[in-house]
């Protein structure tokens, strides 16, 4: 009797044993799954669409920004914006060059009437030509590009062999100075230290003068370009190309 009851006693014992590592098992198993479905659903909240949504609405343009412009002081009116569409008048003749100084555009033209050319002063405020002067050429020159440096308005002459730059003064028009320039040029950059930089066609170089019109460097154009206007901004010579 007394071994029957330790057998029964140790296959209970074995029982109870079974069934505790079981509930451990369990309980252990379940404390997983919780912790890696907790990991997951942190780890995927972190790239919900809302997200994303939440990030981009702070950059995307709101309603008020694309309705039409609200004049307001200290408003800033969206690039590219059409500030005025006031003609230049001119008696007779085109600009084939332009160059803005403060608070006016200097232009530089052709007279349809007997092929001279001419220098205008008109005014930004109301387009008004204030000043224009007939420009006497050499035969074979005709004017190009302009450009405003720090102490004059430089127009480009080119002709069929050579060319020259003219500075202008900026408020009566009168020549200052004229440099001649060994190649035909058309159109000139000044830098804001006073540097001299111009363009030829055929073929299309960028050329660096001296003061005194000689060739410091020169580079070919991408695919033989013609420069018919320059800028110096910011540093570099930026142009306006026509492809032959």
């Amino acid at each position: 009797m007394r071994k029957r009851s330790c057998l029964v006693q140790l296959i209970l014992l074995g029982i109870v044993v079974v069934v505790l590592a079981l509930a451990i098992r369990q309980a252990f198993a379940r404390r997983l799954i919780t912790s890696e479905g907790q990991a997951t659903i942190v780890a995927t909240a972190s790239i919900e669409p809302t997200t994303l949504v939440e990030a981009t609405a702070s950059i995307a343009p709101t309603a008020a920004a694309t309705a039409a412009p609200v004049e307001q002081a200290g408003a800033v009116e969206p690039p590219l914006t059409l500030a005025g569409s006031r003609p230049v008048m001119f008696a007779e003749g085109y600009p084939v060059g332009l160059a803005v100084a403060g608070d006016w555009l200097y232009l530089a033209g052709l007279r349809e009437a007997d092929d001279g050319a001419f220098v205008a002063r008109v005014a930004l405020s109301d387009y008004g030509v204030s000043d224009a002067v007939a420009l006497p050429l050499a035969p074979g020159y005709a004017p190009g590009g302009m450009a405003a440096g720090p102490d004059a308005v430089w127009l480009a002459l080119g002709g069929a062999d050579a060319g020259a730059l003219l500075a202008l003064d900026g408020a009566t028009l009168a020549p200052l100075r004229s440099v001649a320039v060994p190649v035909p040029v058309r159109a000139v950059a000044v830098s804001s230290e006073g540097a001299l930089y111009a363009s030829r066609c055929a073929p299309g170089e960028l050329l660096q003068l001296s003061a005194e019109g000689a060739v410091l460097a020169r580079r070919a154009t991408p695919d033989d370009a013609c420069y018919t206007d320059l800028a110096y901004v910011a540093g570099q010579i930026v142009g306006v190309a026509t492809v032959y």
